[in-house]
């Protein structure tokens, strides 16, 4: 069992921390949680509907089995419950295309390279990627109301909303420049800030 978790946590770090083992021993208790809890789920959920399309991070078991995560995303974001049940046949067709393309996928790729089609792969990626903003835009949309709700003084909603864009808006050029600062480029930081 030691050798199955350290193996787990091996790769783990290898294929979604992309550092070295001694990095990830270097992080708090609490970091690993966060990582362990938010990062690695969500990393393996992009991952299976948008997988790496860099030639050294080419991983052909996710590409095998990006047509079905895809509908499944499709469900999950649309809220198509209800028609699963409803419409059962039209997904029952879907999932078999998309097993049927998985197959043509696993037969005409190779471990080590892109296929040949791989604009068709690039191009449902930019679909895919667009509705991952979509969706994760509207779960921070459904948190500002409830945070609305939760403020003990009442607030308008475009003021909170302006505020947390605007945060939105000036944590990744702080962040950048943050970095900038500490890697000796000060005068660049000045510049960006």
């Amino acid at each position: 069992e030691i050798r199955m978790y350290q193996k787990f946590q091996y790769n783990i770090i290898k294929n979604y921390l992309n550092k070295s083992v001694k990095a990830w021993n270097d992080m708090s208790v609490l970091q690993k949680i966060i990582f362990l809890c938010i990062d690695y789920p969500f990393n393996i959920l992009r991952d299976l509907t948008i997988p790496p399309y860099e030639k050294d991070k080419w991983k052909r078991k996710m590409f095998i089995c990006q047509p079905i995560t895809i509908i499944i995303f499709f469900i999950v974001i649309f809220n198509l419950y209800s028609y699963v049940y409803t419409y059962w046949y039209v997904f029952l067709a879907l999932f078999i295309i998309a097993g049927i393309c998985s197959i043509i996928i696993a037969k005409t790729s190779y471990r080590t390279s892109l296929p040949s089609y791989e604009w068709v792969l690039l191009l449902s990626a930019f679909v895919l990627s667009i509705l991952w903003l979509w969706s994760v835009s509207s779960i921070l949309i459904d948190m500002i109301v409830t945070a609305r709700f939760l403020l003990p003084i009442e607030l308008p909603q475009a003021f909170i909303s302006m505020t947390v864009l605007s945060f939105g808006g000036a944590l990744p050029d702080f962040i950048v420049d943050t970095s900038l600062a500490r890697t000796g480029y000060a005068e660049m930081a000045l510049a960006g800030t």
